[in-house]
């Protein structure tokens, strides 16, 4: 998600970074893998009929998202890049199948295929954006302005999936948003690095030089990653009687007690309380000092850098 760009900016990286960048791909593809087997080995356990029936379409608007990941890779692996939209164009697909996905969850059993017909439409116009711009990357506020969409759509997509899963869960599903809400947060400035300041490196040396010590922020998003797949994994797979009733649509908790929200096992969503707290702590801290850097470089006085 946040390591997406031209091979160009690829080649551009430290070696580490080199290494981060294909371990967040290497991660989707090896978790998507165990995703499957764990399907194959509880769809027994699911109910017949509409329920499981809008799991599976849920499930294929999921797998759009990895198979635009692994088409993103296969891409890094090639020599060159010429169409820097294009790679682009690959994320945003998956982004907006993931946005149909947050879609599906709320509406539960009523889901149609239609009703994704609007997001897909807006979807192609953003496709057809970044097939336009992404030879326009003369300087970094061009770049900027052609990744801005793309940006926004992962950022909506994120948190729509977070949303999605607590209307539905509750309070059980409260530390999966907060993660969702953190991971974009920490995105961000990963965005803001790898599209615009390293392909500029050379024509903005200071601004580089201070997001080279943010660099571990890679490795951040990697443990997100794994955090944001495992809750996923277990919240989406649970099967019954522990999932949420999915008969009705859900586009917000209700403000009256009307349904018995669904629970985990106290010890796992404590875990994932822990989890969550410690990585948004972390995103906060990480973010905050992105801000500083900005502020320091268009030359606004920070209790450091005044």
């Amino acid at each position: 998600m946040s390591f997406v760009g031209a091979n160009s900016i690829f080649q551009q990286l430290s070696g580490s970074a080199r290494t981060v960048y294909l371990l967040n791909l290497w991660t989707a593809i090896t978790v998507l893998v165990a995703v499957l087997a764990v399907l194959a080995y509880r769809s027994t356990h699911y109910d017949a009929g509409p329920h499981q029936r809008f799991r599976m379409r849920a499930l294929m608007l999921w797998g759009g998202w990895w198979l635009s990941l692994a088409v993103l890779y296969l891409m890094f692996c090639t020599a060159e890049i010429r169409w820097h939209g294009i790679a682009l164009a690959v994320i945003d697909s998956g982004s907006i199948s993931m946005l149909c996905f947050a879609t599906a969850y709320t509406k539960g059993t009523v889901f149609h295929w239609r009703q994704t017909h609007t997001i897909a439409f807006g979807g192609l116009l953003l496709i057809v954006w970044d097939i336009l711009t992404g030879e326009f990357y003369q300087n970094p506020t061009q770049r900027l302005i052609a990744i801005a969409p793309s940006a926004v759509l992962t950022t909506s997509w994120v948190i729509s999936v977070g949303w999605a899963f607590y209307v539905r869960w509750g309070a059980t599903a409260f530390p999966f948003l907060l993660l969702t809400i953190a991971y974009v947060t920490l995105q961000m400035p990963a965005y803001f690095y790898t599209f615009v300041v390293a392909p500029f490196s050379s024509t903005m040396p200071a601004l580089a030089s201070e997001f080279e010590n943010l660099k571990f922020i890679y490795w951040w998003l990697f443990i997100g990653k794994i955090g944001y797949a495992l809750m996923f994994f277990i919240l989406f797979f649970s099967p019954r009687p522990f999932c949420p009733d999915m008969e009705v649509e859900q586009l917000a908790p209700p403000i009256t007690p009307v349904q018995i929200y669904p629970k985990l096992k106290v010890v796992m969503n404590s875990l994932f309380l822990v989890f969550a707290s410690v990585f948004s702590a972390a995103a906060a801290s990480v973010f905050s000092k992105t801000i500083e850097i900005w502020l320091r470089h268009i030359g606004f006085p920070t209790a450091v850098g005044g």
